[in-house]
């Protein structure tokens, strides 16, 4: 029997895994999720070469806000996930199950539930 807290809401969209004794979120096809320091609340920075390395996590066309997530509109009209007002992202040099886009150093951070 796992000692976890119930797991936190999570959109349709997004998958939930238990890893190492806590959950960890990732896309549909099981790839880490991202946050960057430079970014504003419900306010995406990453823009021209940012896009070419990261890509938004998408949120479906009348996806609604659940528990720590809300669904925003960015400056070029997509639809991105935020967590705790956070722009959300996808490393494009990850594999799934891999953290290659955590780079602190950079400002990128693992999602953390």
């Amino acid at each position: 029997m796992s000692n976890l807290k119930p797991p936190p809401p999570t959109p349709a969209d997004i998958s939930l895994f238990e890893e190492e004794g806590g959950y960890v979120f990732r896309d549909l096809d099981g790839l880490s999720l991202y946050v960057h320091d430079g970014d504003g609340p419900l306010r995406s920075r990453c823009e021209g070469a940012c896009l070419a390395r990261w890509r938004p996590l998408v949120a479906a066309p009348g996806s609604s806000p659940v528990g720590d997530w809300t669904p925003f509109e960015r400056g070029d009209g997509t639809r991105q996930w935020a967590h705790r007002q956070r722009p959300v992202y996808v490393f494009r040099g990850d594999r799934p199950g891999t953290l290659e886009g955590d780079d602190p150093a950079e400002g990128w951070h693992r999602v953390e539930p």
